[in-house]
């Protein structure tokens, strides 16, 4: 049987993949696919891991590998892989670590005689902001009161940005390891179709399928700091589900700004992809096929957010006024 392990990385259209498989898992099951979700939930009433973050720990993924066999051991004789997706595996400040407990894995497995990886990359000033808004602003992931500025958001995550390094942990495994660019993905139209292909899963035709790509919703800039501004009081992270509950019942979190506008400056980002272009030539030459390099749009320019406090106290009163 196969490993298909999807790694990531996060904002490339992660969770829309893992919605199509937990929405088509019995088709999959049907033609032999086993989707085992982000933790193993979906093949086991007692999963090893508690949240998402834990699969990026090589001390806690190593106990929940040696689980794996005795689960995969009870799945039909004609099943041909169990399909893995979980974006901390890309984003941990192991990778080493992380690929070699799967390499053990695999090869004291009785179950599982190869395995897979596959990772979709974001060119990173296109990433960064996307993933500011998530991660800094909208989820909270790091610990300490305030809010964490671009600037140091950045240097916070430039140990994943250069993508050519840690790929090569994976590829220096019993891997067979494939990355492409996001702007592939989106050629491909979407996630879901591209991943069929690409990991040669033979399943019906699209119209039997739910192709259904609801994900995490980026809010706009303004509900954006409207959340982080709650967010800031939390010393640990913190994801603020009541909150962003309330702003989806008062309508507040669909609203678009009224202009065009980012946290990230073009010189920020012409920092960014400058910082990272030697990598990237690696990956474009070494690691993407024909036709999946990154794209080569310039440096987005626009206006940079800066908050109107005056707007945002009326959004609460939306919010207090609907609320009570």
């Amino acid at each position: 049987m196969k490993l298909i392990l999807h790694i990531g990385i996060g904002k490339t259209g992660t969770t829309a993949f893992q919605r199509f498989c937990n929405l088509n898992e019995g088709i999959l099951r049907e033609n032999g696919y086993i989707y085992a979700g982000t933790l193993l939930q979906n093949i086991t009433l007692r999963p090893p891991f508690e949240h998402i973050g834990q699969v990026g720990n090589p001390a806690i993924l190593a106990r929940g590998l040696s689980k794996l066999d005795s689960i995969a051991q009870h799945f039909s004789k004609d099943t041909k892989a169990l399909i893995w997706s979980n974006e901390s595996l890309s984003m941990s400040r192991s990778p080493e670590e992380l690929a070699a407990c799967f390499d053990d894995y695999i090869k004291n497995s009785k179950v599982f005689s190869e395995w897979e990886v596959y990772v979709v990359l974001r060119r990173q000033d296109q990433w960064i902001e996307s993933a500011y808004k998530q991660w800094a602003l909208k989820h909270k992931t790091y610990k300490g009161t305030g809010i964490m500025d671009p600037g140091k958001y950045a240097e916070s995550v430039a140990y994943l940005l250069d993508y050519y390094s840690w790929i090569q942990k994976w590829n220096n495994t019993s891997a067979s390891v494939f990355a492409c660019s996001y702007d592939a993905v989106l050629e491909s139209g979407g996630i879901a179709p591209y991943f069929i292909h690409k990991m040669d899963l033979n399943l019906p035709e699209k119209e039997s399928m739910d192709y259904s790509e609801h994900t995490h919703g980026s809010l706009s800039n303004d509900m954006s700091m409207l959340v982080a501004l709650y967010n800031q009081h939390y010393e640990e992270p913190n994801n603020p589900t009541d909150l962003l509950t309330v702003l989806n019942d008062t309508g507040l979190a669909h609203l678009s700004d009224s202009k065009e506008s980012c946290f990230f400056s073009r010189e920020m980002k012409q920092e960014i992809f400058d910082r990272f272009k030697d990598t990237n030539d690696k990956v474009n030459s070494e690691l993407f096929s024909d036709r999946e390099s990154f794209n080569d749009k310039p440096i987005e320019d626009k206006e940079l957010y800066e908050p109107d406090y005056l707007r945002l106290i009326s959004h609460l009163l939306i919010i207090l006024s609907k609320r009570w």
